[in-house]
Order: C-alpha cells, then sequence, then structure tokens
C-alpha cells in the first residue's frame, strides 16, 4: 500500500517539515511529499495528508514557575514562541489538518530515568520536573488541546 504524510513540527518555534512517501526510506528532500507544495506566496497543505506536531508544550517550559521555564525564557521571547505556536496551532486546526501532541511526563520518583541520567535528563530527574499529574507537567493554556486532537501518551 503507497501513503503520503506530511508532519510539521514545531520545535522551539521552529517548523520543521518530515514528508513521507511509504515506497522510500530515503530523506524527504529527495522525495518530496505532494502534501506540501511551496510558491512565491508561502506554501500549501493538503489536510487530508498533513499532521501538525506540537512537542512539550507544558508549564515546566513554557510558564513562569515551570522548572526549566528559566532555561529557556530568552529564547521564548526572543522567538515569540507562545504567540507564534498558537497561531499556527489555530490554522492547523481551521484548515482539517491532524494535530497532534507530544508531552512528556513522569511517575513520582522519575523511576522511567536511569539512576545514573545526563544532561537535560539528570536536570528533569533532579528537579522532578514533568511530574505526571501536577502542574508542570500539564499543558500551557494558550496550547491546550482541543476535542479532535491527538495526544502521544
Amino acid at each position: 500500500m503507497l501513503f503520503k504524510f506530511t508532519f510539521l513540527a514545531l520545535i522551539c518555534g521552529h517548523i520543521a517539515a518530515f514528508s513521507r512517501d511509504s515506497r522510500h526510506t530515503q530523506s524527504s528532500a529527495r522525495y518530496p511529499s505532494t502534501a506540501l507544495k511551496m510558491s512565491a506566496q508561502g506554501f500549501t497543505l493538503d489536510p487530508s495528508v498533513t499532521s501538525f506536531v506540537f512537542i512539550e508544550y507544558q508549564n515546566e517550559f513554557c510558564k513562569e514557575g515551570g522548572k526549566l521555564h528559566d532555561a529557556v525564557k530568552e529564547c521564548m521571547a526572543e522567538n515569540k514562541l507562545l504567540e507564534n505556536s498558537s497561531k499556527v496551532l489555530k490554522a492547523a486546526r481551521d484548515s482539517g489538518c491532524t494535530v497532534i501532541h507530544c508531552p512528556i511526563s513522569f511517575e513520582p520518583g522519575h523511576h522511567e530515568i536511569s539512576n545514573t541520567p545526563y544532561g537535560i535528563l539528570q536536570g528533569v530527574k533532579e528537579g522532578a520536573a514533568f511530574t505526571s499529574c501536577e502542574w508542570g507537567s500539564d499543558f500551557c493554556p494558550e496550547m491546550r488541546p482541543a476535542p479532535g486532537d491527538l495526544i502521544v501518551k
């Protein structure tokens, strides 16, 4: 069976496009999807085969008081992250594209993370960030899922 799809992921306010044709395993640059059409006026999308993926738009990062907010607030402000991301989210929904939210969360104690974590996971575990069912792991209000959106668990 042949299928094509385009995922547009918002990562730190920047859009990354991933196109895939099921017949090919090479990069999307070599086999661009017909779902994403570029023109001088911008680009158009085929909503029947296009998804927007919103990654970790949670209070720990996005809101004052979040355990990792201070680490990203300068970049968020510089890129108008929440303002721009919420506009893209609205446009994706209005156009009928699939919207997918990818939060992260951990059970109390963060046992899902190694006992010897490194990098950002060390800070997440030590600071008990993104603990399930707590304010920090909740979606920030501007990017909260709506009926019909998909949530990766």
